[in-house]
């Protein structure tokens, strides 16, 4: 992967999840969740610049097994209630601790296992040619939803009541999906946010597929699902 030194990857995998126990862990198309990004890192040739912020010792232990630099979490920083930004704040101040030099930070969450090699590089070169002007780039879903919402009476509402009921005539929108996201690390620290100002961000569209983000267990199952189907099959 063509990417500068001064770009470190933030992999932040916390062991506690509201929803799934030990997520990260739980073992999804033949391994364990986090490997997948791992594994998507080691291709890229990547592991010396990338870290992994956990609070578990299990993925610490894998992470520095693999060549990846370990962060050790704080307790405050592994709660439902803890930001992203104060997980990419800590790991900041850690490795400029540490001395590294870094102008970019590139965020995988480990709960997209499907994103390639291929767009997370052409990721890459697209903000890094426009990061003079540029504070952030994250990936996005196409998509035309009809939204639907409770009001203060607990009545149905339709949320863009004006728009054609027909998907192929609404308007068309990006879901954030939260595969990745590339900041720099001069307006993150001005904003405290992972898009910096989020009116000078590009929206990266990759598929449904590599946007793919699992919180649930009906999520696991899908996956699991996705990956089987991609199994070559024996004549």
């Amino acid at each position: 992967m063509n990417s500068p030194s001064e770009m470190i990857i933030i992999i932040p995998a916390r062991a506690g999840s509201s929803r799934i126990k030990n997520k990260n862990m739980i073992e999804v198309g033949g391994k364990p969740l986090l490997q997948h990004t791992l594994d998507l890192v080691l291709e890229l040739g990547l592991a010396s610049s990338a870290c992994v912020s956990s609070d578990s010792l299990q993925m610490l232990d894998l992470a520095s097994s693999h060549g990846f630099i370990p962060i050790a979490r704080p307790h405050e920083l592994a709660s439902d209630s803890a930001s992203t930004e104060s997980v990419i704040l800590h790991c900041i101040n850690e490795l400029m601790r540490s001395e590294y030099i870094f102008k970019y930070i590139l965020t995988l969450p480990p709960t997209s296992p499907f994103r390639s090699a291929a767009t997370l590089q052409d990721a890459v070169n697209t903000y890094l040619s426009k990061s003079f002007c540029k504070d952030s780039l994250f990936s996005v879903t196409r998509c035309s939803p009809d939204l639907w919402e409770i009001d203060s009476l607990g009545n149905p509402r339709r949320v863009f009541a004006c728009e054609s009921r027909r998907q192929q005539d609404r308007p068309l929108r990006y879901e954030e999906n939260s595969a990745f996201y590339i900041t720099s690390v001069t307006s993150f620290l001005r904003y405290h946010f992972i898009l910096g100002d989020h009116k000078r961000s590009i929206l990266y569209e990759i598929s449904p597929i590599e946007g793919f983000d699992i919180n649930t267990e009906h999520d696991l199952m899908i996956a699991d699902a996705i990956f089987r189907s991609r199994i070559p099959r024996v004549a």
